[in-house]
């Protein structure tokens, strides 16, 4: 640190969907090229320990494994790294799939964040017909419901009203639109 700030990096690679040695491989080259040019904090891309695109597979227990696996091996390789390196990977979590960004320095995991989606309504990590039924609830004033207004507004148009129910309530039953995200699935409602 110099004169109180520190030097922050934003490092992207050509991730190879679902080789993730490879990837794991081109993390820790960033790590050492950002430790050697003094860089404080990088961070990579989202899920650039497999690759975003590859959908079902982050289910194959294959890929999971692996990526813990590689994990292993990019906490053994940055041990002696001063940078904190912020990835992302693929995480489960009382059985349940998340997105996370994973904070690592010095050869430990410093914390894991999982990605906040948007029709995540109530908050708990994914986008399932909960969501649907506090929203409904929330639109009709129902008792005291609360939900996040942030992620409720689905199609961004600043209001939260039944066209962001009826877009979470697709993407629930498959209208997904690829991303992990219900924000576009209404482009697909005729």
């Amino acid at each position: 640190m110099k004169d109180g700030f520190i030097r922050v990096a934003a490092g992207s690679f050509k991730v190879s969907i679902a080789n993730v040695k490879k990837n794991a491989q081109e993390i820790i080259r960033l790590s050492k090229e950002a430790n050697a040019n003094h860089t404080q904090v990088l961070v990579l891309n989202e899920l650039c320990l497999t690759g975003y695109t590859i959908e079902d597979l982050f289910f194959q227990k294959r890929v999971l494994n692996e990526s813990e696996t590689q994990l292993q091996y990019i906490l053994d390789e940055t041990k002696d790294l001063d940078t904190v390196i912020v990835i992302g990977m693929p995480l489960i979590i009382r059985n349940d799939l998340y997105n996370c960004a994973l904070v690592l320095h010095r050869g430990d995991i410093l914390g894991a964040v999982p990605k906040t989606y948007i029709g995540d309504v109530n908050g708990d990590g994914k986008i399932d017909a909960n969501d649907v039924t506090t929203l409904q609830m929330f639109i009709a004033k129902y008792a005291d419901v609360t939900v996040n207004e942030a992620v409720a507004d689905v199609d961004g148009n600043g209001k939260i009203n039944v066209l962001d129910v009826t877009a979470i309530q697709k993407y629930v039953a498959g209208g997904f639109d690829g991303t992990g995200n219900a924000g576009k699935v209404l482009e697909n409602i005729a």
